[in-house]
Protein backbone atom coordinates (compact mmCIF):
# COMPACT_ATOMS: atom_id res chain seq x y z
CA UNK A 1 0.00 0.00 0.00
CA UNK A 2 1.43 3.05 -1.04
CA UNK A 3 1.19 6.17 1.32
CA UNK A 4 1.24 9.60 0.44
CA UNK A 5 2.28 12.08 2.55
CA UNK A 6 2.20 15.17 -0.17
CA UNK A 7 -0.09 16.00 -2.74
CA UNK A 8 1.75 16.29 -5.63
CA UNK A 9 1.16 18.25 -8.91
CA UNK A 10 3.05 18.52 -11.68
CA UNK A 11 3.47 22.37 -12.41
CA UNK A 12 6.17 24.98 -13.53
CA UNK A 13 8.04 26.64 -10.96
CA UNK A 14 8.27 30.65 -10.31
CA UNK A 15 12.08 30.53 -11.51
CA UNK A 16 11.00 28.26 -14.52
CA UNK A 17 8.00 30.84 -15.75
CA UNK A 18 10.84 33.55 -15.33
CA UNK A 19 13.21 31.88 -17.39
CA UNK A 20 11.03 31.71 -20.00
CA UNK A 21 9.39 34.89 -20.32
CA UNK A 22 13.39 36.38 -20.21
CA UNK A 23 14.11 34.16 -23.05
CA UNK A 24 10.75 35.48 -24.81
CA UNK A 25 11.73 39.09 -23.85
CA UNK A 26 15.20 38.82 -25.42
CA UNK A 27 14.69 37.23 -28.49
CA UNK A 28 11.95 39.73 -28.73
CA UNK A 29 14.54 42.78 -28.44
CA UNK A 30 16.61 40.98 -31.06
CA UNK A 31 13.61 41.07 -33.82
CA UNK A 32 11.51 43.95 -33.36
CA UNK A 33 14.36 46.61 -34.14
CA UNK A 34 14.83 44.71 -37.36
CA UNK A 35 11.11 44.28 -38.35
CA UNK A 36 10.94 48.09 -37.85
CA UNK A 37 12.57 49.28 -40.75
CA UNK A 38 11.10 46.91 -43.42
CA UNK A 39 8.36 49.06 -44.78
CA UNK A 40 11.18 51.97 -44.98
CA UNK A 41 13.68 49.31 -46.82
CA UNK A 42 10.71 48.20 -48.82
CA UNK A 43 10.04 52.28 -50.01
CA UNK A 44 13.54 52.50 -50.83
CA UNK A 45 13.14 49.38 -52.98
CA UNK A 46 10.41 50.55 -54.84
CA UNK A 47 11.63 53.65 -55.18
CA UNK A 48 14.55 51.67 -57.14
CA UNK A 49 12.47 49.89 -59.05
CA UNK A 50 10.71 52.85 -60.28
CA UNK A 51 14.08 54.63 -60.98
CA UNK A 52 14.77 51.83 -63.52
CA UNK A 53 11.51 52.16 -65.03
CA UNK A 54 11.45 55.78 -65.48
CA UNK A 55 14.93 55.08 -67.30
CA UNK A 56 13.47 53.14 -69.24
CA UNK A 57 10.95 54.86 -71.11
CA UNK A 58 13.36 57.55 -71.07
CA UNK A 59 15.82 55.31 -73.42
CA UNK A 60 12.73 54.31 -75.38
CA UNK A 61 12.17 58.14 -75.88
CA UNK A 62 15.63 59.13 -76.81
CA UNK A 63 15.55 56.11 -79.03
CA UNK A 64 12.44 57.20 -81.21
CA UNK A 65 12.69 61.03 -81.07
CA UNK A 66 16.64 61.23 -81.14
CA UNK A 67 17.12 63.04 -77.93
CA UNK A 68 15.75 62.66 -74.04
CA UNK A 69 12.66 65.24 -72.65
CA UNK A 70 13.10 68.10 -71.32
CA UNK A 71 11.19 67.12 -68.89
CA UNK A 72 9.25 64.04 -67.41
CA UNK A 73 5.72 65.05 -68.28
CA UNK A 74 7.02 64.34 -72.15
CA UNK A 75 6.70 60.85 -71.10
CA UNK A 76 3.17 61.04 -69.89
CA UNK A 77 2.30 61.83 -73.75
CA UNK A 78 2.87 60.99 -77.31
CA UNK A 79 5.25 62.51 -79.14
CA UNK A 80 4.27 64.20 -82.42
CA UNK A 81 6.28 62.76 -85.20
CA UNK A 82 7.19 59.85 -84.53
CA UNK A 83 5.84 56.87 -86.77
CA UNK A 84 4.22 53.68 -84.98
CA UNK A 85 3.68 55.44 -81.16
CA UNK A 86 0.09 55.63 -80.11
CA UNK A 87 0.39 55.00 -76.31
CA UNK A 88 2.66 57.00 -73.81
CA UNK A 89 5.94 56.37 -72.39
CA UNK A 90 4.37 56.87 -69.19
CA UNK A 91 0.93 55.94 -67.96
CA UNK A 92 1.29 58.00 -64.05
CA UNK A 93 2.40 60.97 -62.86
CA UNK A 94 6.40 59.84 -62.06
CA UNK A 95 5.92 59.75 -58.15
CA UNK A 96 8.32 58.52 -55.71
CA UNK A 97 6.71 56.20 -52.55
CA UNK A 98 7.24 58.95 -50.38
CA UNK A 99 4.52 61.04 -52.59
CA UNK A 100 6.73 63.48 -54.43
CA UNK A 101 8.08 63.65 -57.91
CA UNK A 102 10.99 61.84 -59.07
CA UNK A 103 13.46 64.53 -60.39
CA UNK A 104 15.04 64.57 -63.47
CA UNK A 105 17.90 66.49 -65.05
CA UNK A 106 19.45 66.35 -68.86
CA UNK A 107 22.21 66.39 -69.23
CA UNK A 108 23.75 64.28 -66.41
CA UNK A 109 25.75 66.17 -64.06
CA UNK A 110 27.48 62.64 -62.54
CA UNK A 111 29.71 60.98 -64.99
CA UNK A 112 28.41 57.56 -65.15
CA UNK A 113 24.69 58.20 -65.66
CA UNK A 114 23.45 57.00 -68.89
CA UNK A 115 22.71 61.38 -69.82
CA UNK A 116 20.64 62.00 -67.40
CA UNK A 117 20.21 62.26 -63.54
CA UNK A 118 16.69 60.86 -62.31
CA UNK A 119 16.20 60.60 -58.51
CA UNK A 120 14.04 60.67 -55.75
CA UNK A 121 14.03 63.06 -53.31
CA UNK A 122 13.47 60.04 -50.45
CA UNK A 123 11.75 60.25 -47.36
CA UNK A 124 12.96 63.14 -46.14
CA UNK A 125 11.52 64.86 -48.33
CA UNK A 126 14.20 68.02 -49.31
CA UNK A 127 15.62 68.17 -52.16
CA UNK A 128 19.49 67.29 -51.28
CA UNK A 129 20.73 66.98 -55.00
CA UNK A 130 20.99 63.29 -54.70
CA UNK A 131 22.94 63.57 -51.16
CA UNK A 132 22.09 62.08 -48.23
CA UNK A 133 18.50 59.48 -47.98
CA UNK A 134 18.00 60.54 -51.84
CA UNK A 135 17.96 57.59 -53.71
CA UNK A 136 19.63 58.01 -57.71
CA UNK A 137 20.85 56.16 -60.68
CA UNK A 138 24.16 56.93 -60.24
CA UNK A 139 26.52 55.39 -57.80
CA UNK A 140 27.12 57.32 -54.87
CA UNK A 141 30.70 57.91 -53.25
Amino acid sequence: MEMRTRNQRSAFTLIEVMIVVIILAALAAMVVPYLGDVPDRAKVKIAQTEIGGIGTALQLYKLETGSFPKDLNALKSVPQGVAGRTTRYLMTDPIDPWGSMFRYKCPASHSDTPGYDLYSIGPNKLDDNGANDDIVNWKQE
